[in-house]
């Protein structure tokens, strides 16, 4: 799903709807955001899905980070992680 359409999703009911964005959170949407850097996008990654689960998210959104090669282990992860739709 294209990312402005994730967008829309979200404001329809932020407070069960959260997103967990790359970089920085869009303006008047719930969530967390990550760095853009891969490593410490990693390093946060499984803490803020806890943290946003356990604000009582019934779906987080998460932005997918770039495809190459350094995001590889962290784009893996969130495929494992997720279910498309």
């Amino acid at each position: 799903v294209a990312w402005p359409t994730v967008l829309a999703l979200a404001a329809v009911e932020p407070e069960k709807r959260m997103l967990l964005a790359l970089d920085s959170l869009p303006p008047g949407c719930n969530g967390l955001s990550l760095p853009a850097n891969a490593s410490a996008y990693a390093e946060g990654l499984y803490r803020s899905l806890r943290e946003l689960d356990q604000r009582g998210a019934e779906a987080i959104y998460v932005q997918l980070p770039p495809d190459k090669a350094d995001w590889t282990a962290v784009r893996d992860r969130l495929a494992r992680a997720t279910q498309a739709f």
